[in-house]
């Protein structure tokens, strides 16, 4: 489950991948609290973390999650703690923890459960070989009459009788403090020990790794749900970082980074070195690329994340390419710019206020497709809208101050509207025309309906992921139905896109063909019949089909290239597909850019 350098992957994640984890008791502590169920309810919304830990128990074997793994341990042994028990369940199982329970351990390594071999597998071996110089390794329990030996014998040993009260816990102490921050060196995940207070124990040294889901205010008697689709989506994608990643080194033995943020956030780690920033993609183990900023942020589930370079601030997108193209960069001002890896020679021939300017024209053109919008709409439930937003765009209005408003991502959301039907579409005309021309605004609208109750859904599960000062909690409802959604859990929904040419009505490709002309001949060609199509502001084109499960349109993906010199640019593209995208549903605006 771990990457080579102890990131955490582990994706989208269901309830029932969650439970096929081992389960695990532990109670918080609520002496402290007049509200015990306050902080189980925050655990199930965020999870464990380090602040929940320096509040609720001590960290006698290092940061980590104090758990016992039986219900009977959690009522009869885990004494001093609080009445509510939290029953989670650990990612990965015991595998790659130290075991000092033989049963335990011959269930998880079979053959090789002995301790000695538990610990040549998770160590390095010049770690290995300090600690068989220090311990008396040993995988029999102590000798008779004695519950421990390890302050005057040195023994490492196992509990080899379930029946009786071995107590382990010296040994894990023993380890955790002789190794201290080495620990970060190893592959241990946590450590499976015998308490003599607390019973039959498992310390989980990854906080993310253990997912709490049930909690039960009768010692276990009765379990009440009281996991969040908050936490089933941070249990995948905001994971914790060990210190693997940190100590990394180069082939002459160099850290890789002088530090590293304390977990993923969708997918990416923010690592430092030198004073600048870079992100480590978990999914591909690497960084992702060798352009390094001066400021770095979390990327958020749109694939968006803010950045500084060389006094420029800009924004990184994922896109779906391959290889250097996954990466864009854009700016509030020009939008897309160039790729990641392209970044440095981009600046340097200074194309930041050209490169728009030089395919798109600026001035004031008047778009009004309330009418061909009208014919489009299709409601095939009650539950179904279209998502109307009216936008001030910071590229149009430059001289705008963004700390007035509601500013975020390259604009301000002036106002938004669920449109339930047809009529109500065209009773909102004057005003939503009003909107626009009073604030040289521009009213888009999706291209597909969206579900009412879907749609509340994630604005709850996108709240609870920002505190509410962020731009983006205060901004929730004007920002998720215009979200567009594609990927394999979407199909045979939202199936509307538009191909956008992001070139004026006279361009001419490299065979000096007009393109409007060949795109138009090779859809005609491959036999795919549009919806419509209508200018941008800026004289581009956008031109809407039906489906995007159509087998075709992969084939006129690939011809599209030929505009590019055969080479992919993804959203940089002359011409690209928008998959379930928002289009112009009036513009009146003073253009700067397309």
């Amino acid at each position: 489950m771990a990457s080579n350098f102890g990131v955490n992957v582990k994706g989208d994640l269901t309830v029932d991948d969650i439970k096929q984890g081992v389960p695990l008791y532990h109670r918080p502590t609520d002496s402290n609290t007049s509200d015990p169920l306050a902080i189980v309810k925050s655990l199930m919304r965020v999870g464990f973390s380090r602040e929940y830990t320096g509040d609720n128990g001590g960290n006698m074997y290092g940061p980590g999650v104090y758990n016992v793994y039986t219900l009977k341990s959690s009522n009869e042994s885990a004494t001093g703690y609080g009445r509510i028990i939290v029953k989670s369940y650990l990612l990965g199982g015991y595998q790659d923890f130290l075991i000092f329970n033989e049963d335990m351990a011959k269930k998880v390594y079979g053959e090789d459960w002995q301790i000695d071999k538990q610990i040549a597998r998770l160590m390095p071996q010049k770690m290995v070989e300090d600690l068989f110089r220090r311990f008396n390794v040993t995988n029999s329990a102590p000798r008779r009459g004695h519950k421990t030996g390890i302050y005057k014998r040195g023994d490492l040993y196992m509990n080899t009788d379930s029946t009786t009260k071995i107590r382990t816990s010296d040994i894990a102490y023993a380890i955790t403090s002789y190794l201290g921050k080495k620990m970060s060196q190893t592959k241990v995940r946590g450590i499976v020990y015998s308490g003599n207070h607390d019973g039959d124990c498992a310390f989980v040294r990854n906080f993310s790794d253990v997912v709490p889901f049930y909690y039960s205010e009768d010692n276990g008697k009765t379990w009440i749900k009281g996991i969040t689709e908050e936490l089933i989506w941070r249990a995948g994608h905001n994971t914790d970082v060990d210190a693997t990643l940190r100590n990394s080194v180069d082939d002459k033995g160099n850290k890789n980074f002088s530090d590293t943020a304390e977990r993923s956030i969708n997918g990416f780690v923010i690592v430092y070195k030198n004073n600048k920033a870079n992100y480590f993609e978990v999914a591909t183990n690497s960084l992702i690329s060798d352009v390094w900023f001066d400021y770095a942020g979390n990327f958020d589930e749109d694939g968006f994340a803010e950045i500084l370079y060389n006094n420029h601030k800009l924004y990184i997108e994922k896109t779906d390419g391959q290889g250097y193209e996954r990466f864009i960069v854009g700016s509030d001002e020009e939008g897309p710019i160039c790729f990641l890896k392209d970044l440095p020679n981009t600046l340097n021939e200074s194309l930041f206020t050209s490169i728009c300017k030089s395919v798109l024209s600026e001035g004031k053109t008047l778009i009004d497709n309330f009418d061909k919008v009208s014919k489009m709409l299709e409601y095939k439930s009650t539950d179904d809208f279209y998502f109307v937003q009216i936008i001030k765009r910071y590229k149009d209005n430059p001289n705008d101050d963004k700390t007035q408003g509601n500013y975020h991502a390259g604009g301000w959301y002036l106002k938004g509207y669920r449109v339930r039907s047809v009529d109500e579409l065209q009773a909102l005309k004057p005003e939503i025309i009003q909107l626009c021309n009073d604030n040289n605004a521009r009213a888009y609208i999706t291209i597909n309906s969206r579900s009412e109750q879907e749609t509340n859904d994630f604005v709850k599960i996108y709240r609870q992921k920002y505190n509410p000062s962020d731009p983006r909690y205060k901004n929730a409802d004007d920002i998720v139905p215009g979200q567009a959604k594609d990927g394999p859990s979407w199909k045979g929904k939202r199936t509307r896109l538009f191909l956008d040419i992001d070139v004026p009505r006279d361009s001419k490709g490299p065979d000096g063909r007009n393109i409007w002309d060949e795109v138009h001949y090779m859809i005609n060609m491959v036999g795919i019949t549009p919806i419509d199509e209508y200018v941008t502001p800026s004289g581009g084109l956008h031109i809407i089909l039906p489906d995007k499960g159509d087998k075709r349109l992969f084939y006129l993906k690939r011809l599209f290239n030929k505009f590019d010199n055969w080479k992919y640019k993804g959203k940089l593209a002359t011409v690209h597909a928008n998959v379930d995208g928002k289009i112009i549903l009036y513009s009146n605006v003073e253009t700067k850019g397309y």
